[in-house]
């Protein structure tokens, strides 16, 4: 089985997307990154379709998200196109598979506890790029916090 992760993020006036192919044991399969001055979620879906139809063992996609998320929305995002956009369930109606998205330094805090960290810490990360909004999250004796 793999697992589709997709991030993405504004670089300047680009917005970036990261696509990762995880295989079972969590070890990078195949990845791609791509650009675009443009990126709504018709756009996101297509790329994650790609992905889908040359792979077709997927059972789960994650996805990491410069926002906030309410009732499973983004909300407040970097990339202005996303805001409202309810990516959650039209990838879940279009593919049929579970679909889990975060906040992208949920997902950014988790990754470095895991490769740095005891089980015991407490770890926080804050991200301020320019001409986005900062983010910060932290992990509590290997749960995330918000």
């Amino acid at each position: 089985m793999n697992l589709p992760c997709v991030w993405f993020e504004m670089m300047g006036e680009s917005r970036v997307l990261y696509l990762y192919l995880l295989n079972a044991l969590g070890n990078i399969a195949g990845k791609r990154q791509a650009s675009f001055s443009f990126l709504d979620e018709a756009c996101l879906i297509n790329e994650i379709e790609q992905m889908m139809q040359k792979q077709k063992r997927i059972r789960a996609i994650m996805i990491g998200t410069p926002s906030l998320l309410k009732e499973g929305k983004i909300s407040h995002c970097d990339i202005p196109e996303l805001d409202g956009c309810d990516l959650v369930g039209k990838l879940q109606s279009r593919f049929s598979v579970m679909v889990h998205m975060e906040n992208d330094m949920h997902y950014r805090v988790y990754d470095y506890y895991k490769k740095n960290c005891q089980p015991d810490q407490i770890v926080t990360l804050a991200n301020f790029p320019l001409h986005v909004l900062p983010g910060m999250a932290s992990i509590h004796h290997g749960e995330v916090h918000m």
